[in-house]
């Protein structure tokens, strides 16, 4: 699982760092800088958005509709387990 920090924090460790190497650092923080931001939603959006997918499907075929519950059970699982840690 992928794991965030905020630029900042990784500012303040590259320029900390940086005062054994300071181009390295200067360069280092310069990328960060650049860096475009996470593309991070909410859990409470996530399940809403679950919740709305849920209610929409309407499919014929047996299958498919078993398929995609269980898909999006699994993924409202992982946010549980994710909200628990």
């Amino acid at each position: 699982m992928d794991e965030y920090i905020s630029k900042q924090d990784a500012i303040d460790v590259a320029r900390e760092d940086g005062k054994k190497i300071p181009t390295l650092a200067i360069r280092i923080m310069h990328d960060i800088k650049a860096m475009p931001p996470a593309d991070v939603v909410p859990v409470e959006i996530l399940k809403a958005e679950i919740y709305k997918l849920k209610c929409q499907q309407d499919s014929k075929n047996q299958d498919y509709y078993t398929g995609y519950m269980s898909a999006l059970s699994t993924v409202e699982g992982i946010l549980a387990e994710m909200g628990e840690e």
